[in-house]
């Protein structure tokens, strides 16, 4: 059998393959070409795509891949003690006290314990409620919820996000709940904790700084 050329294969192509499958064969090439522009575009460092459980596969989600700043990591950092090597001073002599005024008395040890002991004021975590329904964009006018009505989870998962600029604002818990109001959403800012303690204190702090709006 005689070898096919180029040019026979290109009229053997296009007789097997009608209009239509050509044209969905560029939308399909097409598409695929748009969708590497976007991730390229939305790609930062600490990111990496990854298909998108909600839409089967057919969309991709930037998850970060490095702790942000904001993560409540759990980290401390001890600080040695500061050493000086002047030598300490010797004994001085103590002068008597004046005659009718009464020396003043130093402080016990167990008022200092009981200062320590006191324990910080903590932000208490309001009963979970439900965001706005949809996922339509509310728009920078529409105030932004009271950290008292921000609160979409419960203690159950293992991630808290603080959703400070997106569709939806508030803490919620898990990524997949989180999604759909962050991702492909211009200029959405958000943070990741472990307790939902520090999500929702993170919400109280952007809160009442003013910068918690609907994009």
């Amino acid at each position: 059998m005689a070898k096919e050329s180029a040019a026979e294969r290109i009229v053997t192509l296009s007789r097997a393959t009608s209009p239509a499958m050509i044209q969905l064969l560029g939308n399909l090439i097409k598409a695929i070409d748009d969708r590497h522009l976007t991730l390229d575009d939305y790609l930062q460092v600490g990111t990496a795509p990854v298909c998108c459980d909600m839409c089967n596969g057919t969309g991709i989600v930037m998850v970060p891949t490095i702790a942000s700043d904001d993560e409540d990591d759990g980290v401390t950092t001890n600080v040695p003690p500061a050493t000086s090597n002047t030598p300490a001073p010797s004994d001085a002599t103590v002068a008597p006290p004046a005659p009718g005024v009464t020396p003043p008395t130093a402080p016990t040890a167990s008022s200092s314990q009981d200062a320590q002991a006191a324990p910080a004021p903590t932000v208490v975590i309001p009963p979970a409620t439900y965001p706005i329904p949809g996922f339509q964009s509310l728009g920078p006018n529409v105030a932004p919820p009271a950290p008292e009505s921000a609160v979409y989870t419960g203690e159950g998962p293992d991630r808290f996000f603080t959703v400070t600029r997106g569709i939806r604002l508030g803490v919620f818990g898990g990524w997949m709940d989180t999604s759909p109001y962050v991702t492909g959403v211009p200029a959405a800012s958000y943070s990741r904790h472990r307790t939902l303690q520090s999500a929702y204190e993170a919400y109280v702090k952007a809160h009442g700084r003013g910068i918690v709006r609907y994009v």
